[in-house]
This record gives C-alpha cells, structure tokens and sequence, in this order.
C-alpha cells in the first residue's frame, strides 16, 4: 500500500468554474491519495481534495471537497481503466456557497504508454 499527502495554495484565477459562478477567495488544500496493488497487476487508488479559504485570523473555513477513485490494470504498456471523480461543496452557516461548485466525472479508458530513448 503507498499513501501520499500534497497541500498547496490555488489563487482566485485558477479554481475550477464557468465565470457566471460565484468566484471563490484564495484557498488552501490539502490532497491524500492512498493506492494498493495486487499481483503486480491491479491498481486501486483514491483521493480526497479539500479546499480551505483563509479568514485571515488563523482559522480557515471549508470551501469544496473533491473525491476520486480508479482501478486500473497494465499489461504489456497497455492499461485498462475506470475512473470516477466527484467535486462537492461544502455547505457552511455562516456564508454563502454556490452548490455549483459540484460535478462529476466518470471514464473507462485505454491507454498505451512506451518509453522513448534518444
């Protein structure tokens, strides 16, 4: 089993959306990504994004959380896949979040990769 944790900052320009939604502040996240694999063959992996706006006094409200999960197997540079991803907002009391910010995504793929030397 491998586990992975990225955090970072996203400016105002670069979150996800059309401009007719609400554009959100600067925001933190933080990524987790946990994956197994079995016989060398089968990889299953997950995520969860969750983004965090700065109040400015040290405390930080929850904006969106992004969910992801994949199973995948290689053979011969050739990998067989299914991808699933949902976004969803956070909902919280004291300010107002556009339920927009939701969506998903769903692939089954192929894909075939090689390495090239010069």
């Amino acid at each position: 089993m491998f586990f992975a944790m990225q955090t970072g900052f996203i400016s105002n320009t670069q979150m996800i959306g059309p401009a007719q939604w609400e554009t959100p502040p600067n925001a933190f996240y933080v990524k987790m990504q946990p994956s197994m694999e079995f016989f060398d063959i089968i990889k299953i992996s997950g995520f969860m994004k969750s983004y965090q706006i700065p109040q400015g006094n040290g405390f930080f409200d929850p904006f969106r959380i992004d969910y992801g999960f994949d199973i995948m197997t290689t053979i011969h540079g050739f990998t067989i896949g299914f991808k699933h991803e949902c976004d969803h907002p956070v909902i919280f009391d004291f300010a107002h979040q556009s339920p927009l910010y939701g969506m998903m995504d769903t692939e089954i793929y192929l894909r075939y990769e090689t390495r090239l030397t010069f």
